[in-house]
């Protein structure tokens, strides 16, 4: 199976493996925000958060 992987080029490759992620469900859509912060346990460091929609 690793060598079949390994015979479309990269282009091809990244077209089905996004083709793939289109028909899940719990994929991300146009309308989702992804969040991310950056904060120790106790709170003592915060460094904020970034969201990209």
């Amino acid at each position: 199976m690793e060598k079949i992987g390994a015979l479309p080029p990269p282009a091809v490759k990244w077209k089905m493996f996004t083709k793939s992620l289109a028909r899940n469900p719990r994929y991300l859509h146009a309308s989702d925000v992804v969040a991310a912060c950056i904060t120790t346990p106790d709170g003592h460091i915060d460094l904020g958060e970034q969201r990209t929609p």
